[in-house]
């Protein structure tokens, strides 16, 4: 899929930033929701839990905030260098492993 901006002179080829966009929006509304979730401040709560929701936020932000700046770089340098870059591709190599990084991270907290 091409997009073009005629009263820019720009065109840009989606077919390899569609994944890249996908899944920074999907990121990027997943650690959002999480922590919009664990932010909201209940009444009923003792401060014991007040304390491990603060802890679990700390935690949620540390972990996710990696794989999320790795995709946006990705989805940038695909659309800004075009197909042939080298730099996009190692951002796609690393970017499993960084989620897989937060994962064990969370786990093991």
């Amino acid at each position: 899929m091409i997009v073009e901006w005629d009263c820019l002179g720009i065109s840009y080829d989606l077919t390899n930033g569609a994944p890249a966009m996908a899944t920074g929006a999907t990121d990027v509304a997943i650690t959002v929701l999480m922590l919009w979730k664990i932010c909201q401040r209940g009444k009923t709560y003792s401060s014991k839990t007040q304390k491990c929701l603060a802890r679990l936020r700390n935690i949620t932000i540390e972990a996710a905030v990696p794989p999320t700046i790795c995709v946006i770089l990705k989805m940038c340098f695909t659309f800004g260098m075009g197909k042939k870059n080298l730099v996009s591709h190692w951002f796609a190599i690393i970017t499993p492993t960084l989620y897989v990084w937060s994962m064990m991270f969370t786990l093991n907290s």
